[in-house]
């Protein structure tokens, strides 16, 4: 299965890291250091070690701890001057996870084991990453206002939309003979929104 690489924290990770650093930073403070790096990239970094300029640096291979080419587990570096390397490690071990700092000397590098990080990444990542951005936007305001208990005139104009787009949903996923698009009910996570949208305009 290929990896896919995105941006956080000024850093490149894999997807599944994307996710599970994004739900931790919601409840912890850190910052990420260094994240997968490319062969050239460790290369650098080597070559610094190498002329005593630069930190402990592994040889660049396909499977040194930063490239891990092909794989989701690459190792992560988060500033531990701070703490902020003890504090996610402890988060990943409160939501199951057994991060580990295998490199001795290094209390900043974590690693994860690929099954870990695609099980966490799938149980944490974010429940409305399947809506589209409009749905998005008003389930999340909608949610903000309600658990604050407050604008009940805006908490009512949004559930209206809500409902709007959940019969838009109801509509589209109809026969074309019915004025749908004839694709039916499993055709880009119509079930679930449809549901969840439900749910919240009851």
């Amino acid at each position: 299965m290929a990896v896919t690489y995105v941006g956080f924290g000024g850093h490149t990770v894999s997807r599944e890291w994307a996710d599970v650093l994004s739900a931790a930073r919601r409840e912890v403070a850190f910052m990420l250091d260094s994240g997968h790096r490319t062969m050239a990239e460790q290369q650098a970094l080597y070559n610094k070690y190498l002329r005593g300029v630069g930190s402990l640096a592994a040889r660049p291979s396909a499977n040194a701890p930063h490239i891990r080419s092909g794989r989701i587990d690459h190792a992560i570096d988060v500033n531990a001057r701070d703490n902020g390397a003890a504090r996610l490690a402890t988060w990943l071990h409160g939501k199951g996870g057994h991060p580990g700092f295998p490199v001795r000397g290094e209390p900043w590098h974590i690693e994860l084991g690929a099954g870990e990080l695609h099980a966490l990444a799938g149980k944490l990542s974010d429940p409305l990453r399947r809506y589209t951005a409009s749905e998005r936007r008003l389930i999340r305001e909608y949610d903000r206002l309600k658990r604050a208990r407050r604008d009940r005139r805006r908490r009512n104009a949004l559930r209206a939309l809500m409902k709007a787009q959940r019969k838009r949903i109801w509509r589209a996923a109809q026969p074309k003979s019915s004025g749908g698009d004839g694709r039916g009910w499993d055709h880009a996570n119509r079930r679930a929104r449809y549901r969840s949208l439900l749910a919240r305009t009851k």
